[in-house]
Formats: structure tokens, sequence, C-alpha cells
């Protein structure tokens, strides 16, 4: 699901996930059922079969409802999350405006933090690695090698998630906020 107030970007979007179709909204006009039935659906663009089915739909038009709180719990999440690491371990820094999708630290040998957070009972994750222009389609097609960007390929290395959504209870928050100062501190 994609959320804009952007019209080009939602006809662009509504034509890339039919197919390459225009829909409905073409060239800033809506048009009315019996118009658009009317408009032939011929492909513009090379396109993609993304089209949701109801149930997901209706899913995410309920989770939708409530994105603000979901978002406010996460941003309150990472509030801990800072105070608590501020000085003692590294985190990927954020703007202010950030919804708090994730929460990173940068650590040096990340795959024995991630081992010693599981031993604690802390899920961790990877993202964002390897890099997008050293996934083998960007190696491939382009010829990218590896040290080209080392500043991303370095954080790519170093990054690792830790548990962050709007349903955390405080006890979970307090036990990641724990094991993270254990492991990491230091």
């Amino acid at each position: 699901m994609v959320v804009t107030n952007d019209l080009d970007i939602a006809n662009t979007i509504e034509t890339l996930r039919d197919h390459g179709r225009h829909h409905g909204v073409i060239q800033g006009k809506i048009y009315r059922i019996d118009e658009y039935l009317a408009l032939p659906l011929q492909m513009h663009a090379l396109g993609f079969n993304y089209r949701l089915d109801e149930m997901s739909a209706a899913l995410a038009l309920s989770q939708l409802s409530r994105l603000d709180a979901n978002i406010a719990k996460r941003r309150a999440i990472a509030a801990q999350y800072d105070e608590a690491f501020h000085g003692r371990v590294r985190t990927v820094p954020h703007s202010p405006d950030s919804a708090r999708h994730l929460y990173q630290l940068l650590v040096d040998d990340r795959d024995v933090v991630r081992s010693e957070l599981a031993k604690r009972g802390v899920g961790s994750q990877v993202h964002y690695s390897p890099i997008v222009p050293l996934q083998p389609y960007y190696l491939e097609r382009f010829g990218y090698e590896l040290g080209m960007w080392p500043n991303a390929e370095w954080h790519a290395a170093h990054t690792l998630s830790i548990p962050l959504f709007p349903q955390m209870h405080p006890n979970e928050i307090a036990a990641v906020i724990g094991a993270v100062k254990e492991v990491c501190s230091g």
C-alpha cells in the first residue's frame, strides 16, 4: 500500500501496479465510472501485477486508521532507547520527523552482538546488507564493485536493528535496553 497526496506519484503507482495500464485518474482528471469503463486500458509502461486483494486492502485501511498512533508509539519507544543508550551505545542517527520504522545500532562485530542478544532473549535483524549497488543485478548490469561506496558499505556491515514495534510492552522495552547495554556498552 502506498499513501501519497501527490497526483503524479499516484498516477505512476496506479499505472505500474496494474501491468502499466492507466486507470481512473489520468492527467489530473478523476473519471466517473462510466467514463472510466470506456477508457482503453492500454499499457503505457512496463508494469507489474501488484493489486491488493480485498482482504489485504481492508487490513491495510484498518492499519492506516492507526498510523498516527503507531508512529507516536514507535517514537516514544525510540526516545526511551535514545535516552538509555546515549553516550553508551552507538546508534544510527535519525531525524525528528522519522516514523522510526527501524532502530539501528552501530556495532563492531555484528555476528557476535546478534548471538549475545539472542542468548538474552532479544531478537535482532540485519537490514540493507549488502547495499543495493552490490546486489547481483547491479553488479552484473553495471559492473559495480566492492569498495565503490566505502561509507555505505561500512554502515551496511555494522548496523543491527533491534526490536521496535508499537505493541511492545514496557517489560519488553526494558529487556531490550538491558540486553543491549550489557552486550554493547564499554
